[in-house]
């Protein structure tokens, strides 16, 4: 091929080389970028469009800190904190008890908003090159692609912050020195109807691959923005700086319209299939296998060594340091309910929900086999979590470098290179079930074939849901099901305005149970009956996930490690390779762990590992007070909704199921104090930050 040369304005340090200054991006004259005509070749080209791909792996955005910092706490993905008061570094956003100091959210902005800079010079000087304008297929699909990673960028953001500074034009060339703050249904709009047009001329993942924006990406990243854009979002009452409500426009109705839209393309294109085995997506990405017409429709490229930590934050917990594939931090876990919302055929949840960690026996683990006995590997042991009781999460083992066949090495931590599904086909199959219903007002029989061909998949029947208000309850268990781990589930309670009726059921499941643990000697009734999930749970009006475990005794909710059968390992990953592990129920309050139910005797002879994590006698632990603590939190009084100072707002009768008069959950974090500096005063936070 020709060396053709085009000429391109560009920014020249931003495209190619470092991020732009962190400090200086919001201004005109940034000492990291010109503007001036610059000749490049189309190969130069071509490393622009590299150069934004490279910003998008940054630990401070999709490399880590999306998937874990601001992966905010739910009924699916949850942190734990025993801090009763708010961290001074502005550092809780998990817990909706953020503030405008906050580091991470700084770093965020910083690189998000470098990558955006990087796309808008990039496509501002392709779309000016000769090339381009004459509809060079090659340069079309890169402009596409730039412009689906700046929506992705801006997307994700405003998401997280709600209204922000938004514009399609270099810094260097806008006519005022500060990008403006813009609404973020207006940001939408914009972001939807530039990529409809990209994605005309853009190219399938079968030419591309998955690990670059294709048609398909654009299509489902527009159904995507479509169904936020439909949805529930925080803002500000009136012109308060301080009070907010949930609220959603009145054209809300356009975006299921267009979701429904974009999904069925991809759907229509036969492009993308399930696949029969759950597993086999997330498999394939902790070995670098890259499957262009599965389940992943894009696939974040990270790059082993370099960047990237899924499959170290996610997976089991491993101390020792394997020859082939190094340690795991585990960090990314569960809440510990979440498992027991699966029915138990489910096959995602045992591949989902991790209940082991490993360590070298050096370390002095020793168990007891179902007859007493001790057990101790010789070489590595494969230990319980013993859910329930332990840190009171779960491990989420969708990914982990363990699975791999070992191309890590001894002494590696994080920087796995494993890629992240952005967007998977699961999602678009549900987004258009989701979407129709809501749009008719019920199911129709192309909503039920999408939600039946996830459910298939996970070895599950056809859901029996026939009208509107149940097909939606199907439609938010399935999403929970089928994306644990993934940081989607928060998002989903937003749009829906569930999310302060989740919170507030997740805090009460906790402090009930911690305080029957707490308890040395509960009633017949609380211990048999557990008056408390009776009372609170509706499934007829909440669906599966907010399942009914009245008949889940207290006793049975603890696992241990099954030793009479794959009792232990010898550098070998998983525990085994099929089942995982096999846990089975046993009491947690025996010496031995017999599998038959406990006696209320058994309850009452607490054990001091369940006392450690939950509490103990007339104490609960404060994890449980404060996992919550910016919306909901324990106190002298009992359980309380609490505003963005920690004051009370109201403590609602939840018994009627009366959740309309609970508060929302202030979710939206802020925008970074020296963001709001530099702004020249025409940046504002709101809710009360």
């Amino acid at each position: 091929m020709k060396n053709k040369k085009y000429t391109l304005v560009v920014s020249v340090a931003s495209l190619l080389f470092a991020l732009p200054a962190c400090d200086d991006y919001l201004e005109v004259d940034s000492p990291s970028s010109f503007s001036s005509d610059y000749v490049f070749s189309e190969s130069e080209i071509e490393k622009g469009l590299t150069s934004i791909y490279s910003a998008c792996v940054s630990s401070k955005t999709y490399g880590s800190a999306y998937l874990t910092t601001f992966c905010l706490n739910s009924d699916v993905e949850m942190a734990t904190n025993s801090n009763e008061l708010r961290n001074a570094t502005g550092s809780d956003y998990r817990l909706f008890d953020a503030n405008a100091n906050g580091t991470a959210l700084a770093s965020a902005w910083c690189d998000a908003y470098s990558t955006i800079e990087r796309a808008n010079n990039f496509i501002a000087g392709a779309e000016a090159t000769e090339a381009y304008q004459a509809g060079n297929a090659e340069y079309l699909q890169m402009v596409g692609e730039a412009k689906c990673l700046r929506a992705m960028n801006y997307f994700d953001l405003l998401v997280l912050c709600g209204d922000i500074p938004f514009s399609f034009t270099p810094a260097t060339e806008l006519e005022t020195q500060i990008m403006p703050i813009v609404d973020r249904n207006t940001i939408l709009d914009n972001l939807i109807s530039d990529l409809e047009k990209a994605a005309l001329d853009m190219k399938f993942a079968s030419d591309v691959t998955i690990e670059r924006c294709s048609k398909e990406f654009a299509w489902a990243l527009i159904a995507r923005m479509s169904l936020f854009r439909g949805g529930y979002s925080l803002r500000p009452q009136g012109e308060s700086l301080t009070a907010y409500e949930m609220k959603r426009a009145d054209d809300y109705l356009t975006y299921y319209d267009k979701t429904i839209q974009y999904a069925d393309s991809v759907i229509k294109s036969g492009t993308h299939q399930l696949g029969n085995d759950y597993k086999t997506t997330f498999l394939n990405e902790c070995n670098f296998i890259v499957d262009n017409a599965g389940d992943a429709i894009f696939e974040i490229p990270f790059a082993n060594g370099l960047s990237g930590n899924v499959g170290y934050s996610h997976g089991p917990k491993s101390a020792y340091d394997d020859p082939k594939r190094g340690t795991t931090n585990g960090a990314l876990q569960l809440n510990c309910f979440y498992r027991w919302s699966f029915d138990p055929a489910d096959l995602r949840r045992d591949f989902i929900v991790g209940l082991w960690d490993y360590a070298e026996n050096t370390a002095g683990f020793t168990y007891k086999d179902e007859v007493g006995n001790d057990v101790k590997n010789t070489t590595l042991a494969c230990y319980p979590t013993n859910i329930m009781c332990d840190e009171l999460l779960q491990r989420c083992n969708k990914w982990s470098k363990l699975w791999s066949n070992g191309s890590f090495g001894q002494g590696s931590s994080g920087n796995t290179g494993i890629n992240f599904p952005y967007m998977r086909y699961a999602d678009v199959l549900l987004m258009y079930a989701e979407a129709v219903n809501e749009r008719n007002g019920a199911p129709t029989a192309e909503a039920f074939d999408c939600i039946n061909k996830v459910r298939e998949r996970a070895g599950l029947p056809a859901t029996t849901a026939s009208n509107h208000d149940d097909f939606f309850l199907a439609i938010m268990d399935e999403r929970a099901w089928e994306f644990g781990g993934e940081g989607l589930r928060w998002k989903d309670l937003v749009r829906w305005n569930k999310y302060s009726e989740v919170i507030y059921r997740q805090f009460h499941n906790y402090s009930v149970v911690a305080n029957l643990v707490a308890d040395n000697t509960p009633s017949d009734a609380e211990y048999d009956v557990c008056t408390f999930y009776k009372e609170e749970v509706d499934s007829a009006a909440f669906g599966r996930i907010h399942y009914d475990v009245s008949t889940i005794l207290p006793q049975q909710i603890y696992y241990t490690y099954d030793f009479s059968g794959a009792g232990s390992v010898a550098n070998s990953f998983p525990c085994s390779d099929d089942t995982y592990v096999p846990f089975v129920l046993y009491n947690a309050y025996s010496s031995i762990g017999k599998q038959e139910a406990a006696t209320h005797d058994d309850w009452n002879s607490q054990d001091t590992d369940a006392q450690k994590h939950w509490g103990s006698e007339n104490s609960v632990n404060d994890n449980i007070n404060y996992s919550f603590r910016g919306y909901i939190r324990s106190s002298s009084a009992g359980k309380q909704i609490v505003d963005n100072n920690g004051q009370l707002v109201v403590a609602p009768n939840i018994t009627d199921g009366n959740y309309s008069t609970l508060p929302a959950v202030r979710y939206i974090l802020p925008i970074p104090r020296a963001y709001v500096g530099m702004s020249r005063g025409q940046y504002v936070n709101h809710y009360g930050y």
